[in-house]
């Protein structure tokens, strides 16, 4: 009886201690990830895909990435059953931010580059 006791009391004391040395441990061990990166914010512009959908920019290098047509070898001005017409130049919708002039007044972006309108 008397070696179970002290078995009970050696398991609260080792459960005891280890709590204490973990919460008030001055130099706790911080593992970091070497894969683990900073984080990649894309900008909020949208592109209008050949099926009429709009993507916005994702993965690593900010990129659009439209879904797969059945056919890519589909010909610029076809136009699908549903009346999905295919352009040359897949139109880029520019960020709505804005730019203060001279003068107290704002412009926006314009295509096709997406830069500041001139200002008044």
């Amino acid at each position: 009886m008397n070696n179970r006791i002290f078995i009970i009391i050696f398991v609260i004391v080792v459960f005891i201690l280890g709590g204490l040395l973990y919460i008030y441990n001055p130099n706790p061990v911080k593992y970091e990830n070497p894969n683990e990166k900073d984080p990649i914010v894309c900008t909020t512009d949208a592109k209008l895909c050949p099926d009429g959908s709009y993507v916005g920019r994702t993965g690593p290098n900010c990129e659009f990435v439209c879904p797969e047509t059945p056919n890519n070898n589909i010909p610029p001005g076809a136009i699908f059953e549903d009346g999905t017409i295919i352009e040359e130049d897949e139109p880029i919708f520019c960020t709505a931010d804005a730019k203060l002039c001279p003068d107290g007044s704002y412009v926006g972006r314009v295509g096709p580059n997406c830069e500041f309108a001139q200002c008044p």
